[in-house]
């Protein structure tokens, strides 16, 4: 019996789940520096800002790529699905489904 552990995190965090995990070490750096901020009462140096802005940058990032099987959208990033054809390419006046060959 095989047990799928890649299903737990697939469920908290959806289909992307490993760069969404991702995105979490970026979070996790910048909080404490934005923390920090709020606490004294004053502004980030531009040290912090640069770290906190990068971080959130990253973590933004992530959050929103896809982990696999990018193919230019036939794979849907919601629920892993595959579209039946690629789009078709208009070649010498013609539309051609490019998988086949043949004519639309």
């Amino acid at each position: 019996m095989v047990i799928d552990l890649s299903a737990i995190p697939k469920f908290l965090l959806g289909i992307n789940w490993r760069t969404t995990a991702g995105a979490i070490v970026p979070i996790l750096t910048a909080l404490p520096l934005i923390a920090k901020a709020i606490s004294s009462g004053t502004w980030p140096d531009t040290q912090d800002m640069t770290i906190i802005g990068t971080a959130l940058s990253l973590a933004w990032t992530a959050i929103f790529a896809k982990d696999k099987n990018v193919t230019g959208g036939s794979v849907s990033n919601v629920d892993g699905t595959s579209a039946g054809a690629p789009v078709s390419a208009i070649h010498g006046g013609e539309v051609v489904a490019p998988a086949l060959g043949t004519k639309a």
